[in-house]
């Protein structure tokens, strides 16, 4: 009867808010926000942009404009964006973030107030093997939580803080309730308007009752979901030792016996010993993981407070089956729905992706772990519609990387004269690429533009819609041939000579893809059935123009295939005339031709 009159209970107290009734706090010295419900339902982690070592690695072109409007079409309504706080300080005792730290920050609150996103500030800072400093931790991030409400108290209510993720060690068991005690008595000296995220050590569901009774009414109360490792952390690159590298075939979600491999004596002593021992009655059922899941809400239902998971997921490396990971998740945000949890998923570009493959949108999309989650697939997936891709415009795609080669001379001369953000006359934004071919005297007569995608890409599906590779190009001397290539990618390079790049030559006078040089944009689409060999993978013996017909006839086991690409490139290959000549490259994708 307790459990049925929570339950009632909840559905008056915890109804989801809908867009137009998210929470309106006070800023300044006003009355505080009381928040009696999650804010929103449902988001994603996005942990490869801030939890960076060095400053410097830390960019805006990491996420887009039209990332986030991506991550809204799916459904989602919130981003928890973990920082790495701790690494973009300066020193003691003012422990200072810097005016380019907060640029780029201020970046990614701007896209997500701009696409109607909650984005939470999570304080992701001295936790697993980054031990936390009992000699000056809590004056650093009593320092970064002053800066932090100081900069963004007057920002919208989308914005939410995050004390800290998963605090833990020896020091942390012993001093942690009180250290956020501190924390919190910071913000709210500043702001008294923001949400505040609160947890137990660990981000333990066990812990929430271990959190202090607040007078705080602007608090969501956390914690993180991965029950058991044994299914969801099966074979972690990061962790060789764990006994889950011992697996021969993927445990399964829900148990099934027939499917299960035998236990590795790897696990004997062991926490997975006991989740193999007992997952067919207990840690590989819904139910059970339902029976956790209720812990929290039992406990967001005695306080009368909101209650969020900020993690939860199952890597995502290849090994477990597809259809498992969905049913995992699938059970976890049934018992979040039961319990009015709000949750972030981990992750939406890593270990845990959304993505198979490379995270090109929307084309490697896990379309079963969408469904699972409640959200939306893309409509070329009902449509069977090859999804057209952006690769370049005003900045790489994330799944590209700029690994252009300019010629052997120094690295001044050489990789840093292939510019992506010239800003000199774009076809169209803010950026297009500029190409700066060294002259004579500056590097060799090879040099090449390149974009490069890992992990790699598969364009099959674009290759049989008969889609083309399209782009803007201007220059203002000629350019009689530059050939523009996808290259396919071998680990077995140099032992098996499958063919590796399939090319197509351009140029002023080209039958392919001509252009003029005369200072102008124009728009170059090149059929993908048009692209043919040339050379092979260890060019021996070497392919050359016209022959691939007669030699795959030959050597049927070396065709082409669009399955493994990891690069498009504009080279020169040794044209010789083109050095000192500057190409200007805007627009670059795969789609429906509209030439």
């Amino acid at each position: 009867m307790k459990k049925i009159t929570l339950i009632f209970l909840a559905i008056f107290v915890f109804v989801a808010c809908s867009p137009e009734d998210k929470p309106s706090g006070n800023g300044g010295d006003d009355a505080p926000t009381v928040l009696t419900e999650m804010p929103f339902t449902k988001g994603v982690n996005i942990s490869d942009w801030f939890l960076q070592t060095n400053e410097s690695y830390l960019t805006k072109e990491k996420y887009t404009e039209k990332d986030f409007k991506d991550i809204v079409s799916l459904g989602f309504e919130a981003i928890r964006l973990p920082i790495g706080f701790h690494h973009f300080t300066g020193p003691a005792p003012a422990y200072d973030l810097s005016d380019n730290f907060f640029d780029v920050l201020d970046y990614a609150v701007d896209l997500a107030e701009k696409c109607g996103l909650y984005i939470i500030l999570d304080n992701h800072t001295y936790f697993g093997a980054d031990v936390f400093p009992p000699a000056y931790g809590e004056a650093q991030l009593i320092r970064v939580w002053e800066q932090v409400a100081s900069h963004y108290k007057n920002r919208s209510d989308l914005v939410i803080y995050e004390v800290m993720n998963e605090p833990g060690g020896s020091y942390m068991k012993e001093h942690w309730y009180g250290m956020q005690t501190r924390f919190l008595e910071t913000i709210r000296s500043i702001d008294k308007k923001h949400t505040v995220i609160v947890k137990g050590i660990g981000d333990s569901r066990a812990e929430l009752q271990n959190i202090p009774v607040y007078e705080d009414k602007n608090l969501i109360y956390s914690f993180h979901f991965y029950t058991s490792h044994l299914f969801t952390h099966q074979k972690p690159s990061w962790d060789k030792s764990s006994p889950t590298h011992s697996l021969t075939s993927p445990v399964p979600f829900p148990y099934d016996a027939a499917r299960m491999p035998e236990k590795p004596a790897s696990f004997a002593g062991t926490d997975f010993e006991e989740y193999y021992d007992n997952y067919g009655t207990k840690y590989g059922t819904a139910a059970y993981l339902k029976e956790c899941i209720d812990v929290a809400g039992n406990f967001g239902f005695e306080r009368r407070v909101p209650v969020f998971c900020g993690e939860f997921g199952v890597l995502n490396n290849g090994f477990v089956e597809s259809k498992d990971r969905a049913n995992w998740h699938e059970a976890c945000v049934n018992a979040f729905a039961l319990n009015r949890i709000g949750w972030t998923v981990w992750d939406y570009n890593t270990d845990f992706s959304m993505f198979d493959g490379s995270p090109i949108f929307e084309q490697n999309l896990n379309v079963d772990l969408l469904n699972a989650l409640g959200l939306t697939v893309p409509p070329s997936y009902a449509a069977g519609k090859a999804p057209e891709l952006q690769i370049y415009d005003d900045v790489l795609a994330k799944y590209a990387k700029n690994t252009s080669y300019n010629g052997s001379a120094s690295e001044s001369n050489s990789y840093y004269r292939v510019n992506y953000e010239h800003k000199g006359g774009p076809y169209e934004g803010v950026n297009c690429i500029e190409w700066a071919i060294p002259p004579v005297g500056e590097g060799g007569s090879y040099c090449s533009l390149q974009f490069t995608f890992w992990p790699v890409a598969d364009f099959t599906k674009q290759f049989e819609s008969e889609y083309s590779l399209e782009f803007m190009i201007r220059c203002d001397k000629p350019v009689d041939k530059l050939y523009v290539r996808f290259e396919y990618y071998n680990s077995d390079r140099g032992t098996n000579h499958r063919a590796w790049r399939n090319v197509m030559p351009i140029g002023n006078n080209s039958a392919y893809g001509a252009f003029p040089s005369d200072g102008s944009w124009h728009k170059v689409s090149l059929p993908m059935k048009d692209f043919y060999i040339k050379g092979n993978n260890d060019q021996n013996p070497w392919v050359e123009e016209g022959e691939y017909e007669k030699y795959i006839k030959e050597h049927p086991d070396q065709t082409w295939d669009w399955k493994h690409i990891n690069r498009i490139a504009f080279a020169t290959e040794g044209n010789k005339s083109l050095k000192g000549v500057n190409i200007y490259i805007d627009d670059v994708r795969i789609c429906e031709s509209t030439k």
